[in-house]
């Protein structure tokens, strides 16, 4: 039997986690070792306070089960630090799919890794894979290829592929995110899609 201070507790997905599912009273039912499992604890104040929980069991001298030993580990910081670096992705997602340019990230080969939004008509899938070099003017590949790699040799350059006025055909630029992911960002000017693009 598993008595409890009659708390809230629930599993990580938010969904209720009894009493009888804790790894102590799997422990008590089975004699065997329980765990780590993710509770969550609703406090009063309508936070939930987070541990990882293991149960082992204790056998008395005669070998049958005498009780059982419970650890755990507080996470809740780090619950909390997951949930606001959740926010903040999905804040920034958003913001990238309401720029009115079109941003790309791409990797040291320039094959993109993500787009913040497509055309109608166009699904993500058939912009993500390729080079960025099949999505500007042929005539423009080269430099984009010379571009990127002196951005990849040197992250605080910048470079540009054309004219800033929006009534060029096209303006492209690209800058590099220095990061240990070596990925560039490329920005093709509002309202154009990227050349090569369906």
């Amino acid at each position: 039997y598993v008595a409890d201070f009659d708390p809230v507790t629930v599993r990580e997905d938010g969904s209720p986690c009894p009493t009888e599912d804790y790894p102590v009273a799997h422990v008590l039912a089975t004699g065997t070792p329980a765990g780590p499992t993710t509770i969550g604890v609703q406090r009063p104040d309508g936070t939930t306070s987070w541990a990882v929980f293991r149960a082992e069991p204790i056998l008395g001298s005669s070998g049958k089960l005498a009780g059982a030993i419970v650890t755990f580990l507080d996470i809740t910081v780090r619950k909390r630090a997951e949930e606001q670096l959740r926010q903040s992705e999905e804040n920034w997602r958003l913001l990238g799919k309401n720029l009115p340019d079109y941003v790309l990230i791409v990797d040291r080969d320039a094959r993109v890794l993500s787009i913040n939004r497509v055309n109608e008509g166009v699904s993500e899938s058939e912009i993500v894979g390729r080079f960025a070099y099949d999505l500007v003017d042929p005539t423009r590949a080269d430099l984009l290829a010379e571009q990127l790699t002196r951005l990849a040799n040197d992250p605080l350059a910048r470079a540009s592929l054309g004219p800033r006025a929006r009534e060029h055909a096209e303006r492209f630029s690209v800058r590099a995110n220095v990061s240990a992911l070596e990925q560039l960002y490329a920005t093709w000017a509002a309202g154009r899609s990227p050349a090569g693009a369906p």
